[in-house]
């Protein structure tokens, strides 16, 4: 894994050292090397940086890479899984100088394809091409945003980089807050992409590439790919036999690399299959777990899986003391407001693996957008069917009169799947809109987070987009790669990969749905793990008990003191929320939402107002 900065900007401005000192900021995500260009051209200069995280080809695959003409250069965050596919094509065409560097890959496939050769990576990537010959800059980032990348465009530059706090050191811009873009994070726990807390600062989305035009100072943004489903697989049998080939092949795939490769092992379905799978094919000995109070199955279940494995589990119960002072250090390294709690454990699990010298982690991420692992997933589908059908609508209404009163939600007034749509839209974000309207016109941004595509798109359909390009992207891909590398750890996510994520929308969801959702990996993992693990058992999360913290004066003096200066934070809003706390009238995560973004505000927004 590494990081990158780039630059186009005017001869007559150099900002160099800046750019420089940018670079310097990156050094978690790649401590091993550091390198870059600057390169002249017309009235411009060109400047490309990076820092390097060596697990592939590590003498070889030094960047900034150019190609053989010295025309095409190459800066890149992540990994081509087929990298090796691709060059025995490319190498009937082209010389290559490593000897099996994905990097060199990416130049020539981008020379022989053209923008083209995006669409043919399986990987997570963030990359950056300069041609000199066309004199253009070429941004592209991987089909689910694994990888992030940001750019910046103004008057007079063209900045990119791999997060906002190396732009920050290029002081010819004028950094300015842009305030509708931080109001988003009161509905949506994150600034989502394309936005980011600055003006004219945007984030490349997943599936894109933007083109920067040197001569004509003009960005041009396409995307290459977005996830459809098709719903085309309806047998339970073909689509288990079809998952249960495809995913031992990708995670041997996934696993390419030259120094140690673990895996994080939650207890979950999730973490729990993908080990099942790496130690039947020998691909890993240690996995890496942080017990949590409000998940003692998940521990129990992973201690378990480990032991019938034999593999080694490396755990720590950091989490269970944690306080204020060690959740800010964590919030700290962010740069824009983040609210899901699960950070604080994922960045203790990474610390954990890189204490033990492991820079390569296998992780279970994706799946639970993918196939319907989330509650919301089986009780929409209930009340879709229930909505279609007055008879079993009118036995639910009678069941729940007697006993059933937590199966659904009580919207099933609603009949069609539009409405149902509708209502998912408001209680998906965490607060009702009456506590966002507190902070922001909540109502103005619902559809910017996630429109209405089509008056005919079935809610479980709609939930499942929904859940992978906000969710999935914005908060949990989000969250790994920032908790990862603040410690120097490459995590790798195959259930995303190219030939998972095609097969999987290829499946009626509803053959998805069957016992809860995941059905295929659920049946997959009980006849891995030989019924060490229940399978079927209640989904719980990666999640933390922060109650305890919430209770001491420690907390409310941070409140009182730092939101006093925040114009985020008016006084209306400090009282509502001390008298709804006070009157045990409001959930702590409200709190602490409210406490994140004060994190954020102390160590990063206040400079810039």
């Amino acid at each position: 894994m590494c990081g990158l900065i780039g630059a186009v900007f005017n001869k007559g401005c150099d900002i160099t050292e800046n750019l420089s000192c940018g670079l310097k900021t990156l050094v978690h995500r790649g401590p091993d090397e550091f390198g870059s260009v600057l390169l002249e051209s017309f009235k411009k200069r060109t400047y490309l940086g990076h820092t390097r995280l060596s697990i592939l080809d590590i003498e070889g695959g030094k960047q900034p890479m150019v190609d053989e003409s010295n025309t095409l250069f190459v800066i890149f965050n992540g990994q081509i899984y087929n990298h090796n596919e691709l060059r025995k094509e490319l190498e009937k065409k082209y010389t290559f100088r490593t000897d099996h560097s994905d990097t060199e890959v990416i130049l020539y496939a981008y020379r022989k394809y053209g923008e083209t050769c995006f669409e043919m990576f399986d990987g997570m990537f963030a990359i950056a091409l300069y041609d000199t010959v066309e004199q253009k800059v070429v941004l592209a980032r991987d089909r689910f945003g694994v990888k992030p990348l940001l750019f910046h465009f103004s008057k007079n530059i063209f900045l990119f980089a791999s997060e906002i706090k190396a732009m920050l050191c290029v002081k010819s811009v004028q950094w300015k807050l842009e305030h509708k873009h931080i109001q988003l994070c009161w509905i949506n726990d994150n600034i989502p992409a394309p936005y980011s807390v600055f003006k004219d600062t945007y984030k490349v989305m997943p599936g894109e590439r933007v083109i920067y035009d040197i001569l004509k100072h003009t960005i041009d943004k396409k995307k290459y790919y977005k996830y459809l489903r098709k719903n085309e697989i309806v047998d339970y049998n073909q689509a288990y036999n079809l998952f249960k080939d495809t995913l031992p092949r990708v995670v041997k795939r996934y696993t390419c690399s030259d120094v140690e490769v673990a895996a994080f092992l939650s207890g979950g379905v999730d973490s729990s299959l993908l080990v099942c799978e790496l130690v039947r094919q020998g691909l890993i000995n240690r996995v890496f777990h942080i017990p949590t109070e409000a998940n003692p199955q998940d521990t129990r279940n992973a201690r378990k899986l480990a032991r019938y494995l034999d593999v080694e589990i490396i755990e720590d119960d950091g989490i269970l003391n944690f306080d204020l002072q060690y959740a800010r250090n964590i919030y700290k390294k962010i740069d824009e407001p983040f609210f899901d709690t699960s950070i604080i454990p994922t960045s203790m699990v990474s610390n954990l693996a890189h204490s033990h010298g492991v820079k390569v982690i296998m992780t279970g991420d994706g799946l639970d957008e993918l196939a319907g692992g989330y509650p919301q997933f089986s009780t929409f589908q209930w009340n879709s069917l229930l909505s279609k059908r007055p008879f079993l609508k009118f036995a639910y209404r009678m069941l729940k009169q007697i006993d059933f009163k937590n199966l659904m939600i009580p919207f099933i007034d609603h009949y069609d799947e539009r409405s149902l749509v509708q209502e998912y839209r408001k209680i998906q974000y965490r607060f009702s809109l009456e506590k966002i309207d507190m902070f922001s016109n909540s109502k103005e941004f619902i559809d910017i987070l996630r429109p209405i595509n089509d008056k005919s798109e079935k809610i479980i359909d709609f939930i499942s987009c929904d859940q992978i390009e906000n969710f999935m992207v914005n908060d949990v891909l989000f969250k790994v790669d920032s908790a990862s590398m603040q410690h120097s750890v490459e995590t790798r996510v195959p259930y995303l990969s190219n030939e998972i994520t095609d097969l999987i929308s290829r499946i009626e969801f509803s053959v998805l749905m069957k016992k809860n959702g995941k059905s295929l990996m659920k049946q997959m993992l009980k006849e891995r793990s030989r019924g060490i693990i229940n399978p079927y058992s209640k989904k719980r999360g990666f999640s933390i008990n922060y109650g305890k913290m919430l209770e001491s004066n420690e907390v409310w003096e941070f409140i009182h003191d730092v939101s006093q200066n925040c114009p985020f934070i008016n006084q209306r809003i400090r009282n509502t929320i001390y008298s709804l706390y006070t009157e045990s009238r409001i959930t702590s995560k409200m709190v602490w939402r409210l406490i994140a973004f004060l994190f954020w505000w102390d160590c990063k927004g206040k400079v810039y107002v």
